[in-house]
């Protein structure tokens, strides 16, 4: 019983696909380096052809984000989608 609430509470993370970088760890604070978060979701999206959800919020990188997945040689080709809430000043 405890664990089906929680289920109902928690959001999934990747339901249809969808990555949320909230679930992953990004504050959206405009403080802290929401770059592993971010990188993290976007590596999950290019491995199952997902998308990523940012919520609105100010996200901090360190340093760019890659969309591509490393073959071992070279980068492959990848599509996916990043998607979010956000308004004309955020």
């Amino acid at each position: 019983m405890k664990y089906w609430m929680l289920l109902l509470a928690f959001p999934c993370a990747m339901a249809y696909g969808q990555i949320n970088v909230r679930q992953l760890g990004a504050t959206g604070n405009g403080k802290d380096d929401d770059y592993p978060a971010l990188q993290k979701a976007i590596d999950s999206a290019v491995k199952t052809n997902g998308k990523v959800y940012i919520p609105r919020g100010r996200y901090r990188i360190s340093k760019p984000l890659i969309a591509a997945q490393w073959t071992g040689k070279n980068y492959s080709v990848s599509s996916i989608e990043i998607y979010g809430d956000s308004r004309m000043w955020d």
